[in-house]
């Protein structure tokens, strides 16, 4: 299968809320994300391609903070979704860009606490 991502996906676990049809899914969670959009694990057989959702992501670094993305579905799989993230704002890609350092430095954090217990 081609990929046509304008930007790089890293393996990024939230917790994720998906608006489809006037409904809310809590709880969802991605299992990547990058600038251009987000892999959901979202076992939905209603939800076709091209549907036009809204992703609620929440700030790690800030938690009162949470933005409202607006997407759309370009690829389905059995146990989810391919979101391309459409029309969004400075602020939702500084809020991506926040998500990517905190992501950067629990891995950091992770690798370090690893060495020390092999030292």
């Amino acid at each position: 299968m081609e990929e046509y991502r304008w930007s790089e996906r890293r393996p990024i676990e939230l917790a994720v809320n998906l608006y489809y049809k006037d409904q809310i899914t809590e709880g969802c969670r991605t299992r990547d994300l990058g600038l251009g959009g987000m892999y959901i694990v979202y076992p939905d057989p209603d939800m076709k391609l091209n549907s036009k959702i809204e992703v609620v992501i929440q700030n790690p670094v800030d938690v009162k903070e949470s933005r409202l993305i607006p997407g759309r579905v370009v690829h389905r799989h059995g146990d989810g979704i391919g979101i391309m993230f459409m029309d969004f704002t400075v602020k939702d890609l500084r809020l991506l860009q926040d998500i990517f350092h905190s992501a950067h430095r629990g891995l950091e954090e992770h690798h370090a606490a690893e060495v020390h217990q092999i030292s």
